[in-house]
């Protein structure tokens, strides 16, 4: 069964006359570098495996090229597949009886060549060539007969028509690749392309701007529209819907998540990868706004508990140097004269002017220098300057509250996750099952890696922190909730849980800046997003059938890319979904959000830009007990002062 190369071309004299076709032909067409295949249906000829000579003269023609025989004997219904290459085995079928379309489609899926060659008596029949299109070949495919060595006949395998082409039309490799393109994948004549994408108007055509772009389409639709107008073809969701097999042109894999189960169905159905981007997956933290310091307690606790200890403890060390140090005071402890020094070291700390009477109290020169290095680090740089500035600090400036900004804290931290992110899972029926697409398929994903214990204790964590909420990224629900502070039905544990506290959002990209957006027009709730480093990536994938079409698919998309109109198709998507999903909050918002949108300026985002009239009158309350603080020791300063020139008058008189 195996042939081999002659060093010497064969005379044609040699040769039966029906066998002078693929003499001429291999004389006429150099096919230099390319697979070549040439396939015997034995259910069609009674011709023993071994008569395969007239493959050697296009063999001998095209030394460099790889070549192929294969033939089917009548009793085994084995395929052998000889090469230049050594000799593999392919099982057809075990039964009697085998579609002779079989033989061409397990041959040129095992080889994939680039020219198949059949030999068939003419009239060529539809099912030489069933499901070829869907077939994982990109190879030409053409037949001939023996004894008819002036025409040939290509194909249209979706068309399911022949057309017999005169031998003399041919005169070179291009005009056979041509001729195939004019045939069959210029125009797949209204094929069936199987996808995932559940489409509500095929066919249709996507706007290019905002105002054109409708609330069904999408980026992925609309580059569907535009291929299946290219090429003629209907693309069938491969849910809920009968599929014609006769005029099936293959299959695209759609926004499909590269995890072991995908890789292993690229590799068994051979498959061409169209596109991977990766899919970010962040989170936010939902918390209520920070309040201003209200009460007189703002202006006394601008400091940690630490800070305010170590000037305790400075002013009693002191206080009791001042009472054994002391110049001309007695070497004794005295409770009266240390309460007195005490006050003076409180009244030098909170900026007063007797310093110089604390230093010249110091009588030991060894005592008196620390001691004044304390006073000055204490008094003029903590007190004055960071005492000082942390009021006026706590009286303007509002801060963050400390949030977790990484995976590892978030998960440390003891807050509720919600996701909304959703997947479907395939059926062959019209009732698609909606799941979580984090915790249905990246999660248990990690998980089966099994990377360290450790790690494996960390995803589990975090899944068992996360509540889904199916539905969310199109109904407003869940979001007038959060920003009302009312409670959400999870539909994993079919719990309510509260929103009224500090909680997080986890979800992919696209549908977190939803929530972020929505949450932060209508403005009752503090938004803080996670650090950009840390974010969770996964790649998802286009992949389609390697078949005939393939290459130019694959074509058609990267011209789609680098003229930026997928580019066009994803921005309108995003902001046309961001448009509708605002829309339902009502008219106000949906204009204050419009308005943003049209505008370039970067509005500033200040903390109390949504706070009513009675929060903004509580936010310098602070403020207002100072002045009292002051105006009441005014007054008292002002009675005793009032008091002393009483009193002064009276000793006078």
């Amino acid at each position: 069964m195996v042939t081999s190369s002659s060093q010497n071309t064969p005379s044609p004299a040699n040769f039966p006359a029906a066998a002078q076709i693929l003499l001429i032909f291999g004389c006429l067409c150099k096919f230099g570098g390319v697979d070549l295949c040439f396939i015997e249906l034995r259910l069609i000829y009674n011709i023993a495996p071994q008569d395969n000579r007239y493959s050697e003269i296009v063999r001998c023609n095209n030394p460099t090229s790889r070549s192929t025989y294969n033939s089917t004997p009548s009793k085994l219904f084995m395929a052998y597949v000889s090469t230049t290459w050594p000799m593999s085995p392919i099982n057809i079928s075990e039964r009697v009886g085998t579609p002779p379309h079989y033989q061409v489609l397990i041959t040129t899926e095992h080889i994939i060549p680039d020219y198949v060659f059949v030999c068939v008596k003419f009239p060529v029949r539809s099912e030489y060539y069933y499901l070829y299109a869907a077939s994982s070949s990109p190879g030409i495919l053409v037949f001939f007969d023996l004894s008819n060595p002036k025409e040939i006949v290509m194909p249209c395998i979706v068309c399911t028509s022949t057309t017999l082409i005169p031998i003399g039309h041919i005169s070179s490799q291009s005009d056979l690749a041509n001729l195939w393109d004019t045939s069959n994948t210029q125009n797949l004549h209204g094929g069936t392309m199987l996808t995932s994408v559940w489409n509500k108007k095929p066919g249709a055509v996507c706007g290019i701007s905002l105002g054109r772009f409708k609330e069904t389409d999408s980026s992925v639709v609309c580059m569907l529209n535009l291929l299946s107008g290219r090429y003629n073809f209907t693309y069938v969701s491969t849910v809920g819907y009968y599929i014609d097999f006769n005029r099936l042109i293959g299959n695209m894999d759609i926004r499909r998540i590269l995890n072991e189960k995908f890789v292993e169905h690229l590799t068994s159905t051979k498959s061409i990868i169209y596109e991977m981007k990766l899919a970010e997956i962040d989170f936010v933290i939902v918390t209520q706004f920070p309040r201003a310091e209200n009460s007189i307690w703002g202006v006394f606790t601008p400091f940690e508990s630490s800070i305010w200890w170590s000037i305790l403890v400075s002013c009693v060390g002191i206080s009791i140097v001042l009472q054994f140090q002391g110049k001309g005071l007695p070497n004794n402890f005295s409770g009266l004269r240390s309460v007195h020094d005490f006050l003076l070291v409180q009244s030098l700390l909170f900026g007063q002017a007797i310093a110089d009477e604390v230093i010249k109290k110091v009588k030991n020169r060894k005592i008196g220098l620390p001691v004044l290095a304390i006073w000055f680090f204490v008094c003029y740089i903590l007190m004055e300057n960071l005492y000082q500035g942390s009021i006026y600090s706590d009286l303007t400036v509002i801060y963050p509250p400390n949030v977790p900004k990484t995976f590892q804290g978030l998960v440390a931290s003891n807050m509720t996750i919600f996701t909304t992110s959703v997947a479907f899972r395939s059926y062959r029926d019209s009732n698609r099952k909606a799941t979580s697409f984090l915790k249905m398929f990246i999660i248990p994903e990690v998980l089966m890696k099994n990377f360290s214990q450790r790690y494996n204790k960390f995803v589990n964590k975090m899944n068992s922190k996360m509540e889904y909420i199916h539905g969310a990224n199109k109904d407003v629900s869940m979001v007038k909730n959060m920003s009302k502070f009312l409670q959400i039905r999870s539909n994993t544990t079919s719990k309510w849980v509260s929103t009224r506290g500090t909680f997080a959002i986890m979800d992919v990209l696209q549908d977190l800046e939803l929530y972020i957006l929505s949450l932060r027009t209508v403005g009752t709730r503090l938004v803080i997003q996670n650090n950009a480093d840390a974010s969770i990536r996964c790649s998802i994938l286009y992949a389609g059938g390697r078949n005939c079409i393939a290459p130019k698919i694959q074509a058609f998309l990267r011209h789609l890319a680098e003229t930026g109109i997928l580019g066009r198709f994803k921005l309108l998507e995003q902001a046309n979904r961001k448009m509708h999903f605002i829309k339902q909050f009502g008219t106000e918002i949906y204009s204050k959000f419009v308005a943003k949108l049209n505008s370039n300026f970067k509005e500033v985002k200040v903390f109390h830009e949504s706070w009513n009239g009675n929060e903004v009158e509580e936010s310098v309350g602070a403020l207002w007990h100072v002045l009292a603080l002051c105006s009441v020791m005014v007054a008292f300063a002002s009675v005793i002062l009032i008091w002393e020139l009483i009193c002064k008058r009276i000793c006078k008189s």
